[in-house]
């Protein structure tokens, strides 16, 4: 029985990574050369979000009149968002600083699947494991309670044992474990961006 793992890329080309007794692949028929613990077999009539990258222009496409406002061309994209990584190590403000100057705001997550797809690709993006970086999720010092930077509530908790620790407002995600945990607004870490698809 094969089990498949979907990523629809753009011109409805869809690869899969396959598993059988002859071991895996892309449906491209090379070999595949990234491998790590964040990625799980599901069955082909799973439901799941999906990445699209662009892997072959046509000459006959024309050009968009209007640009997407949030999303830039090597955004990764998962359902209504496109997501960035800045490299640069920063103290909390400065990383939403940078984000805001792409148009965007520190990183907005809607479900589980995006934190662990986010958090599998940081590793790649910042080449370690074992770093975290910031994500827009941060804490009402009136109310204790915390809400993401479009004003909504924390509905998701993926809060890593032991956390949120009191007094700490801001957050990050670990990317060995897509965990969060509080940390001093002045920690130099690296940062992850996200805005809406328009």
């Amino acid at each position: 029985m094969k089990l498949f793992l979907l990523l629809l890329f753009l011109k409805f080309s869809i690869i899969r990574a396959c598993y059988d007794d002859h071991g895996d692949w892309w449906t491209s028929d090379s070999a595949m050369s990234f491998w790590n613990a964040m990625w799980i077999s599901v069955y082909e009539y799973n439901l799941l979000p999906f990445a699209c990258t662009y892997t072959d222009y046509s000459t006959l496409a024309t050009e968009p009149t209007i640009p997407p406002i949030h999303c830039q061309q090597d955004d990764i994209i998962l359902n209504s968002r496109c997501y960035s990584f800045n490299r640069d190590e920063l103290s909390q403000s400065d990383a939403r600083a940078q984000c805001e100057m792409q148009g965007k705001t520190l990183a907005i997550f809607d479900n589980f699947s995006q934190i662990q797809f986010i958090s599998s690709y940081a590793s790649s993006k910042f080449a370690t494991t074992y770093a975290s970086f910031w994500i827009g999720l941060q804490r009402d010092s009136s109310s204790s309670s915390f809400y993401w930077p479009d004003g909504t509530s924390a509905v998701l908790t993926n809060w890593s044992p032991g956390y949120p620790f009191d007094g700490q407002l801001f957050v990050a995600q670990e990317i060995s474990s897509g965990k969060w945990k509080t940390l001093s607004a002045e920690q130099q870490l690296f940062s992850v961006c996200s805005g809406i698809v328009s």
